[in-house]
This record gives C-alpha cells, structure tokens and sequence, in this order.
C-alpha cells in the first residue's frame, strides 16, 4: 500500500482505463458515468475539443511558465471575463485554492475577519475551507434551512458569507427567498459574498452559473472542476476593485499552459454545442422519468445519525448489467446524478436509469436495494474493510460481518 489508508478506502475497485463521454472503460466491463468525475466532465470525459487543444499545446512544447505570461493564459482570463461579465479571473488549481483566495481577498478588502458558513457544506479540504465548514477562529455558521426559512443575519462586522449554490454534500438549494436575504444583508452590514460555484458552475444547473437562479449578483464567484474538462484548474471571479488590490495573488501553477488550453476548449464546447440550454432539458427528462414512479423521491431531508452528513457521501456503483452505472449517493438519502452533459439521449441516460432504478422504490439502505443488488454479485461492504467480493464469498471478507452496523457505513462494491 503505497497511498494513505484513507485515500485507497475511497476508492471503488473499479480500475478506470479510459472515459469518453459518459462511458467508463475498465477491463472487459463498461460503466456509465452519473459522476462525471465529481462535477468535473460537464462537457463529457475526454472531449474531442479538449483532445485536440491538448495536443496542440504538447506540440508547442509550453507545459509551465510560473508567474510569467502565456498566449493561453491570457486568452482564458480574457474569456472568462467575457463570459462572465466580471472584469477579472484570478486562475488557481483546485475549487478549494480558490475559496482560500476568496476569503483571503475579502478578508484584506474589508479589513474584517469574521466570514458566515453554514452547516453541512463542503467547500475543500484546505484549512480555511474547513473552518467554515466546521467552525473556526472568525467564523460563525448558520443552519442550513431546515425547515425553509429566511435568513436575518447576524449583527456586527462581517467580512463576508460564503455560500454553495447548492449544497455540494447533500444536492439541496437554498430557498430563492433565503438566498436573497443574505445578499441583502451582505449589502447592509458591508459584508461581501462569495458564492462557490465549484460543483454547480458552468452549466450544471441549467444556466451558466447556479447563482443566476437566485436573481442575486455575487461580489466573488469561486469555481473550478467542470472548468478545466477534465484538468485542474480553477478560477476567483470578481471585480477589478477587490482583485487588482490583493499584491498577494499569485500561484505556482496558476495559469498552467495545459490546463488554460483545456479550459479554454471547454468553454468553446460549452457555448457551440449548447450545453447550458441541454443542461436545462437534460434535467427536465431525468425529472420526468423519476416522476412516473420508478423510485420515491426524496422531498423530506432526514438528518443523519450518529455522524456527519459529510462522512455518508458514498459513489454508489449499480453492476445489474452492462454497462453499469456509477452514482453518487449523499448525506440525507439523496441520490446525486450529475451526469455529463452530452450523455446520450434517451439511450445511455433512459439506459442508466433503468439499471439503476429498477422496478421498485429506490430505498439506499433498503431491503429493494440490497436484493437486487446481492441477486447481481454484489455485497454491502464496511467501507473499513474494502474487499471484492459475491455473496458466496462473503465470509472471506477480513473481519466479522457485523449485520447491525449502520447501513451508512457500507458502500456497495462492484464483483
């Protein structure tokens, strides 16, 4: 075991080969992928655009220039401005580099500390990140809404409320209302808002931003993953203002020739083939299709036991035929479905529900689930005692079988 314990016990025995599109390649078995990497191919795994920008950009013998200028790199921060209507893209690594720069720049703006999070959200796995999903020196979180309710905002002097468009651990949006009282209180106490737009953005939600639902105008975006189509690369969004008064912007890899190149294709395959517009029909057809009764929907959120929403979020890997399909199953028995934006239709899309869903009620930790599942080869596991195995060879599995644990410590493995 080279990797962390950690690391490796989140990851499926499911060996990718090769991914395009929405179809996972691994062995002999094909799967599709309602992952799209975690919000990361909205515009489909290894897209042709993507490729060939690549390419172009390995032939042109550019892989880094630090803090120095490139072609690409200019030409992305251009774009993305364009896009956007921000006047300009501070360009990262990763979703969670850019929310630390978010609350660095607001932070310095403002010459306030303290900044509102809420509960249950996920923002990264860097140290600031984790403050305010946590809690931590300056920062003081909010209850999700449960039940619905309206936001008055706490008193003082804030530097800012960092807010997910949606929540990335568990696919729940705030209330319109809600959302737009804390950007009226942002304008109110001087606080500014950041919205993280790192797994709703670029065209997951049916609009370019997920923000735009709200009808609220955000003073710094933070996005990243379906940026790069497929490459690390992230961006801060915000005005001349906040950004050109930060000396303290610069990144060793921000700006990376390779990844501004995919980008920059990404965002071309995003406007010529219309995703943003499909995003919004692809939704109205998975929709449609659980509505005619394949599994009861989710409508009422029920609060996790015993641990956090954050340590229930499972990929779920559903092997009943060939291909497969690859889901992520989150905190509050919702089943998160984020497939590429140019899956198939209805083939792959119609294709994947049906292996997935079956014919009874969806219950995660149901006795449907675990049936149909164990009829195909496939066992609930402890996610601390990851093996490959079928139901005849469950007792080899490391350890007691412990058939009382709680249902959210399994993951259900592929054979």
């Amino acid at each position: 075991m080279s990797e962390p314990r950690a690391a490796l016990e989140d990851q499926l025995p499911v060996t990718w080969d090769r991914a395009v599109n929405a179809t996972v390649y691994s062995g002999e078995r094909t799967y599709i992928d309602f992952t799209s990497g975690i919000f990361v191919a909205n515009v489909g795994h290894s897209h042709p655009g993507v490729i060939a920008a690549l390419r172009v950009q390995l032939d042109h013998q550019l892989l880094h220039t630090y803090t120095f200028p490139s072609a690409s790199r200019m030409r992305l921060a251009r774009k993305l401005c364009q896009v956007t209507g921000f006047e300009r893209a501070f360009l990262l690594s990763t979703g969670a580099e850019a929310v630390e720069a978010a609350l660095r720049i607001v932070r310095r703006a403002t010459g306030r500390q303290d900044v509102v999070g809420w509960d249950d959200s996920m923002h990264g796995k860097t140290l600031g990140a984790q403050q305010v999903m946590h809690g931590g020196p300056h920062v003081v979180r909010y209850p999700f809404p449960h039940p619905m309710e309206r936001f008055e905002g706490p008193s003082g002097a804030f530097a800012a409320a960092l807010v997910e468009t949606y929540q990335g651990w568990s696919a729940r949006f705030l209330p319109t209302a809600y959302m737009q009282d804390v950007a009226e209180w942002c304008r109110r106490s001087g606080a500014l808002l950041i919205m993280d737009e790192v797994q709703a953005g670029f065209a997951r939600t049916g609009k370019l931003f997920g923000y735009e639902h709200y009808g609220v105008q955000p003073d710094l975006v933070c996005v990243g993953k379906g940026l790069g189509g497929g490459l690390p690369i992230s961006a801060v969004l915000g005005s001349a203002t906040l950004l050109d008064n930060d000396p303290t912007l610069t990144s060793t890899h921000s700006g990376n020739p390779l990844c501004c190149a995919a980008a920059l294709a990404t965002l071309e395959a995003l406007e010529s083939e219309h995703l943003v517009e499909r995003a919004e029909r692809l939704g109205h057809v998975i929709d449609h299709f659980l509505q005619l009764g394949a599994f009861d929907v989710v409508s009422d959120q029920v609060e996790p036991e015993g641990e956090s929403a954050h340590d229930l979020d499972r990929v779920v890997v559903d092997i009943g035929r060939d291909p497969a399909s690859l889901f992520v199953l989150r905190a509050y028995e919702v089943l998160e479905e984020p497939p590429p934006l140019l899956v198939g239709l209805p083939q792959e899309l119609h294709g994947a529900l049906d292996i997935s869903l079956g014919d009874g009620p969806l219950d995660p930790f149901g006795e449907y689930v675990g049936d149909r599942l164990h009829e195909h080869g496939v066992v609930l596991v402890p996610v601390a005692r990851l093996r490959c195995v079928r139901p005849e060879d469950a007792d080899r599995i490391d350890g007691p079988r412990d058939d009382d644990a709680d249902p959210a410590d399994y993951i259900v493995l592929d054979e």
